[in-house]
């Protein structure tokens, strides 16, 4: 997943993994055997479970992902290769831990230009709800499904958009003092220094609704009304007087989660 082709009228999805460090292995003498297999006399830079990944392509097009089922040391790797792709001879490739995204809020933004914020988006989703993106258990794998809908594709204009996925993590607590209350578009904040909080700070509610109990990131602060905002996320329930826990939110943008769509207009039955 690296380059995306949308066609309106579609409703695609999109299998995601998240890795750790990635680091180059297979450097040596080897060759891909085909479609599943990659011989190699130094297979101590990747192990079972791991994922490795190819280069782009020259054209800029591809960056193919597997998984590795079995290592035979010095010998071979062992992939998943479910469309049975064909692998060059002789391309360099990385390796990567699977990242565990438990505690973690993914979101992917399809935009004009990633470094314009979310509010530019022409397509948001984010890990709050399964039915957008969806976190696969265990989260050790690191894996997740983003979703779209029918009217959402139709609803983009054709062109050729970037896109990304981000991985918002708790850091250090900021604060855990004080209540808050819930209405149905907003969260209020009594007894709190609102000076501890940040944009980009992930709130932990513990309502006892299960809406009011989802994690999710600050994206607006009002120090002085004493409330705050998260964009995305537009389920409370009105409860009154709960408790939560602030953190540093880190954010982070893993490699190889980023790339070109482009929007085809055709129209599919």
């Amino acid at each position: 997943m690296t380059d995306l082709k949308l066609v309106k009228g579609q409703n695609p999805s999109w299998d995601v993994v998240v890795l750790g460090a990635v680091s180059d292995v297979l450097s040596g003498s080897w060759s891909w055997g085909g479609t599943t297999t990659v011989l190699s006399n130094d297979t101590s830079g990747v192990v079972a479970g791991q994922w490795v990944r190819l280069p782009k392509a020259a054209n800029g097009k591809d960056n193919p992902l597997f998984k590795v089922t079995f290592v035979a040391a010095g010998v071979s790797v062992t992939i998943e290769n479910p469309k049975n792709k064909t692998i060059p001879v002789g391309l360099g490739i990385q390796a990567g831990t699977p990242e565990d995204l438990a505690d973690k809020i993914v979101r992917f933004a399809l935009k004009k230009c990633t470094s314009k914020d979310n509010t530019a988006a022409v397509l948001f989703k984010t890990s709050y709800s399964p039915a957008e993106i969806e976190i696969i258990s265990p989260t050790t794998l690191g894996e997740m499904v983003i979703k779209t809908e029918v009217f959402e594709m139709n609803a983009i204009k054709k062109g050729s958009y970037e896109w990304e996925v981000e991985v918002n993590e708790r850091d250090t607590v900021r604060t855990n003092t004080g209540t808050m209350t819930a209405l149905a578009s907003t969260i209020t904040f009594i007894g709190v220094d609102m000076s501890l909080f940040h944009e980009g700070d992930i709130l932990v509610p513990s309502g006892t609704l299960a809406d009011n109990q989802v994690p999710v990131i600050l994206t607006d602060v009002d120090v002085v009304g004493l409330q705050a905002t998260s964009e995305g996320y537009s389920l409370w329930k009105a409860e009154a007087a709960f408790s939560f826990v602030i953190y540093r939110g880190v954010r982070s943008s893993p490699v190889g989660l980023s790339g070109v769509a482009d929007v085809d207009p055709k129209a599919v039955d």
